[in-house]
């Protein structure tokens, strides 16, 4: 008789026994009650996250960790529970660069809980991190150099007047300044002991000088022109220059460059020819044919 038995038992042969066919889904009978059966789901803890509720399997977020979400019975990341730039890895948050839209190599920028924030150690040289994005930043170049493509180098525009920017530093540079000038405290200085750029500056008033400036050595060079002239009286002159001697007394008696008059009158005698020489000879043989001849008649007459 079946209704001797209570809730979903069934009189079986005289007994009251659980008839599990008397629950709904997941259901199971025990003493006559029915009551929800976790291991009538398929997708129950450990082999997913479905709870029997009401004799339904349903899912069940709380079988699930950290920010996992229970889909159709199976735990899986959900990114939804996670902050920021964060991303849902085996059910923990955890930074992800990826998420930055100006991570490398398009920018700077890093996940820090979260946040995508600005990573100075993304950048090179002398560049800064500013909005995700590296710039050249002068402030990290020491004196006069400035930050370009992320390097320091020298900034010539930085110095004043005939200064040069080497190493950071402003130093006095030469090269800068004219000839026979100096670079002192970025100024030109025309300070130079015996230096030249000109002939003009090497006349020394001397008119038996020919001045001019050695242009591979930058000194004075004077050079003495002049020497001795014979006038036209036969006289001997010194300090003419050829061509004032020339134009004065004509060819031939321009003695030289500086050759002196040592003789005076006689320096301008004529040269004698070789006519002039021969007659010059004859006369002294004669002159000692007669003295000999006179002697030897002195000589017979005592």
């Amino acid at each position: 008789n079946q209704a001797k038995c209570i809730g979903c038992e069934a009189c079986l042969g005289g007994v009251c026994v659980d008839n599990q066919d008397k629950c709904f889904g997941c259901e199971a009978c025990l003493g006559g009650v029915c009551v929800d059966n976790q291991a009538k789901c398929p997708l129950a803890p450990p082999l997913g996250c479905q709870t029997c509720v009401g004799g339904v399997c349903e899912d069940n977020q709380g079988k699930c960790f950290g920010c996992e979400a229970c889909v159709n019975g199976v735990c899986v990341d959900n990114q939804a529970k996670c902050f920021g730039c964060e991303a849902c890895v085996n059910g923990d948050c955890v930074d992800n660069q990826a998420k930055c839209p100006l991570a490398p190599p398009l920018g700077c920028q890093t996940c820090v809980g979260g946040v995508c924030e600005d990573n100075q150690g993304k950048c090179f040289g002398c560049e800064d991190c500013q909005g995700g994005i590296c710039v050249d930043d002068q402030s990290k170049c020491p004196g006069c150099q400035d930050c370009v493509n992320a390097a320091c180098v020298d900034n010539q525009a930085k110095c004043v007047g005939c200064e040069a920017c080497v190493n950071a530093a402003c130093v006095d540079n030469d090269a800068k300044c004219a000839k026979c000038e100096t670079c002192t405290g970025g100024a030109c200085n025309k300070d130079v002991p015996g230096c030249c750029s000109s002939d003009a500056q090497c006349d020394d008033g001397d008119p038996c000088t020919d001045d001019f400036c050695g242009l591979a050595t930058n000194t004075c060079v004077n050079t003495n022109v002049c020497g001795s002239c014979c006038l036209p009286d036969r006289t001997c002159a010194e300090n003419f220059r050829e061509e004032d001697c020339l134009a004065l007394s004509g060819p031939g008696n321009f003695l030289g460059i500086k050759a002196p008059c040592r003789g005076g009158v006689k320096d301008c005698r004529p040269v004698p020819t070789v006519s002039e020489w021969g007659m010059a000879a004859l006369a002294v043989l004669l002159l000692i044919g007669l003295t000999v001849k006179f002697r030897r008649r002195s000589t017979t007459t005592a």
